[in-house]
């Protein structure tokens, strides 16, 4: 390849899409990523989403999921909230969602928190992307990874 035809490549790389399409096609590991938290109870933080109110709701809720630790909130209890979630992309910004009815009251409940990755998560969903991404770049300019 030569450099003129090189730099006409790198000219129409445009990483800001390589980006969004490496999230979009692991949005799987986002979402795994965040059940995973959800499930501890845990938000992007790193700290708890909050603790219930009622003894006896909480010691029921530990009784369904003991990974939340007693009386922390996990958001679950059919399911449904997690096996709806998802990810949206608002120029160039990616926002998780659910497709349940009440998704909107429990954000109002509980804020934006439990909402993102925290630190560990985000450091390991990071590697993915980059990787993704490279492999895109490469493609891009027709190079062998």
């Amino acid at each position: 390849m030569t450099i003129p035809k090189l730099n006409e490549l790198i000219q129409k790389i445009n990483i800001e899409d390589m980006f969004v399409k490496a999230v979009t096609e692991n949005e799987h590991i986002f979402i795994d990523s965040l059940t995973g938290q959800l499930i501890k109870g845990e938000d992007s933080t790193g700290g708890k989403i909050g603790q219930y109110a009622s003894n006896e709701y909480a010691r029921y809720k530990y009784s369904l999921n003991t990974q939340a630790g007693l009386g922390n909130v996990d958001l679950k209890l059919s399911g449904d909230l997690y096996h709806n979630l998802g990810l949206v992309e608002k120029s160039k910004k990616f926002f998780f969602f659910s497709t349940v009815s009440y998704f909107q009251k429990i954000q109002n409940q509980y804020g934006l928190k439990p909402w993102g990755l925290n630190d560990e998560n985000k450091t390991e969903t990071s590697e993915v992307i980059k990787d993704s991404t490279l492999k895109q770049l490469r493609n891009g300019l027709r190079l062998q990874s």
